[in-house]
């Protein structure tokens, strides 16, 4: 959890009425016991997150014009050996001061939308979001303390929600990205994947960073049956290792790099370009991670990740730690299974009651009147009658004129456009 600075509550509130909400959902707005279980069940029986396709963000241009590629390299783990990872040099390496993982400044979810109507025109979706915004949910209802503001956005009936890079989801100086070099042995952290949870009621299309992949679906995975497929079907003509595959593929990519510039492919309606081949390969699975000094760890940190593994898709997480600003100790993995909190079946289920509370409340306000919002968590009480005490979520109208309502869409005019034809 971060520090909630004066900083973060400038931002939080620059743009909004703080003393006028629209309105404000609290986690225990479910009507009774049976109801929850009732809701459980169904939301287990429909709960699904499917990887559509990955993509490398190539360019994020000052013209707005974002260039992609499918055939991106993905951040996959060198030299593993479960369950700890080989390399000496995870004890020495220094704290790498990087920001993190930059997020877009213009027109963030033009590419999310833009490729999944492309490579998939019959795709129903409800909203599109990133799996730190149905993270939170989860946390809140498991009465965490958090600081995190979403803005949010409603284009006909889609509604797009993404959270803005401050309080806990601030970008800061990090020791991630040393941990993620010596990994993976690169430095990128432009890999991302497009997946579709199936939430309840809702279809969610969701964004994510990738940090780190499993290395293929032919590579070492911790389960028997896929042990078993992998020694069945070992050709020896071909290498073995999944990462001389990689390497033997990157090569070849360099080459065609140096003969020939690849072709761009503009998509129709959209400011987005794709470099290389048109059709995306088959998504990598996400491995999660989590870097803490080694003072700070416990096992109760792993557990708060359980979120982040459900919505990503991933089967296991990461843990790397580091004394003094070197990275010490080897990185270690854990399965769902091994940091899953009991009752976490229940939480997903009121997380996504709440979400579904949330979205049928912005669909009932009148077009007329608004259609960009802030949804703020933060334990910040100021007044009496103040509602931002950690306890609810609460919703704002977000106040923008001129420029400022143009660079705060989270598509262009054009996208726009054909979402408003669309949805």
């Amino acid at each position: 959890m971060s520090r909630f600075s004066s900083s973060d509550r400038h931002h939080m509130f620059q743009d909004v009425d703080r003393w006028n909400p629209l309105t404000s959902f609290t986690r225990h707005y479910t009507a009774n016991e049976r109801t929850n279980e009732c809701a459980e069940l169904d939301t287990l029986k429909n709960f699904k997150v499917e990887s559509l396709f990955d993509y490398s963000l190539l360019q994020n241009g000052c013209n707005r014009k974002k260039i992609i590629q499918f055939d991106g390299i993905a951040p996959i783990i060198e030299d593993e050996d479960e369950p700890y990872f080989k390399g000496d040099a995870c004890k020495l390496e220094h704290r790498r001061r990087t920001r993190g993982t930059v997020v877009e400044a213009n027109n963030s979810m033009e590419v999310p939308i833009a490729l999944t109507h492309y490579l998939r025109p019959n795709l129903k979706f409800d909203i599109v979001t990133t799996k730190t915004f149905l993270a939170m949910l989860c946390r809140f209802i498991d009465n965490e303390r958090r600081f995190y503001r979403f803005n949010i956005e409603r284009i006909g009936n889609l509604i797009i929600i993404e959270e803005v890079p401050f309080g806990d989801a601030r970008p800061s100086k990090t020791y991630l990205q040393g941990a993620l070099d010596i990994l993976t042995g690169r430095a990128s952290m432009d890999y991302r994947q497009i997946s579709l949870c199936e939430f309840g009621t809702m279809r969610i299309l969701l964004r994510q960073h990738v940090d780190l992949t499993e290395p293929s679906s032919n590579g070492h995975i911790s389960t028997q049956m896929h042990w078993q497929q992998k020694n069945t079907r070992q050709d020896p003509k071909k290498p073995f290792l999944p990462i001389l595959n990689d390497t033997i593929e990157s090569m070849s990519r360099m080459r065609g790099f140096i003969d020939q510039p690849d072709p761009i492919f503009h998509i129709d309606g959209t400011n987005v370009a794709i470099r290389g081949p048109l059709v995306p390969e088959t998504p990598k699975k996400p491995i999660e991670i989590m870097c803490r000094s080694f003072q700070r760890f416990s096992f109760e940190n792993l557990q708060m990740k359980w979120p982040n593994m459900v919505f990503s898709g991933a089967d296991r997480i990461v843990s790397v730690l580091h004394v003094r600003g070197l990275i010490d100790h080897k990185p270690k993995s854990f399965s769902f299974r091994d940091i899953a909190p009991k009752g976490y079946k229940n939480t997903l289920a009121r997380a996504s009651a709440l979400c579904r509370h949330i979205f049928d409340y912005i669909k009932a306000i009148s077009n007329s009147d608004c259609d960009k919002f802030a949804l703020i968590w933060v334990n910040d009480k100021l007044v009496p009658l103040d509602v931002n005490d950690g306890n609810h979520l609460v919703l704002y109208r977000r106040r923008l004129r001129g420029r400022a309502l143009d660079e705060s869409s989270f598509v262009s005019t054009p996208l726009r456009t054909s979402i408003l034809r669309t949805f």
